[in-house]
């Protein structure tokens, strides 16, 4: 019971925090807001579209909790050439994102990728 207790507050302050950092590009839903995220993951800033912008952003390789942290610590955003990368990455330093209540084509299920 514990663990499920502490995994399920877990859960939430990582998404409180991802919505804290990131979730004010998808309210204003402002191209200004997503060509910055582009820009910030090592996307062209000049993407001339919402739209445009979230199908590059798919292709995009990063880990959440390091894109959270690193965005917090003001430092350069690690991304990875390939999802094998990244779930190599993720799996060897126990770096997971909760998937729960993860719906639609919000801004976290866009960057998220299944971790084999």
């Amino acid at each position: 019971m514990k663990d499920r207790d502490f995994k399920e507050i877990r859960r939430e302050c990582l998404q409180a925090e991802f919505e804290y950092h990131f979730g004010g590009i998808e309210a204003g839903n402002k191209l200004a807001g997503w060509q910055g995220l582009c820009a910030e993951l090592g996307l062209s800033h000049n993407i001339p579209s919402i739209k445009q912008c979230r199908k590059a952003l798919k292709r995009v390789h990063v880990n959440i909790l390091d894109l959270i942290d690193d965005r917090r610590a003001g430092r350069q955003i690690e991304t990875y050439s390939s999802a094998r990368a990244l779930a190599n990455y993720t799996n060897e330093h126990k770096r997971y994102f909760p998937l729960d209540d993860t719906q639609g084509e919000s801004l976290i299920k866009i960057l998220l990728k299944q971790i084999h």
